[in-house]
């Protein structure tokens, strides 16, 4: 049976991105080390408080071969917007 966690412990390796801003919140696609175990990527939300202080909102964290397998299903995801784009256009 899994031990609940009491808190977890993050720290962001590298920012790679934010994807979107709207007021307080961003999306942000960063590198991060949770609880001292090997940097993820990681796609999620943050707020950003008045006094600069990050908070984590919902996101979701990727091994390096689940982010090598978005990126192919996201290359024929674009591909296939960009072939229908320019039929359009045509």
């Amino acid at each position: 049976m899994l031990k609940p966690v009491d808190k977890i412990n993050y720290r962001i390796v590298k920012e790679l991105g934010v994807l979107s801003k709207k007021d307080n919140t961003s999306t942000e696609l960063n590198l991060i080390s949770y609880n001292d175990y090997k940097p993820k990527l990681d796609l999620r939300k943050w707020e950003t408080k008045e006094d600069g202080t990050k908070f984590l909102q919902r996101g979701l964290t990727l091994t390096d071969a689940e982010a090598k397998e978005l990126y192919k299903a996201l290359e024929t995801y674009l591909a296939s917007v960009e072939v229908a784009k320019e039929v359009k256009e045509a």
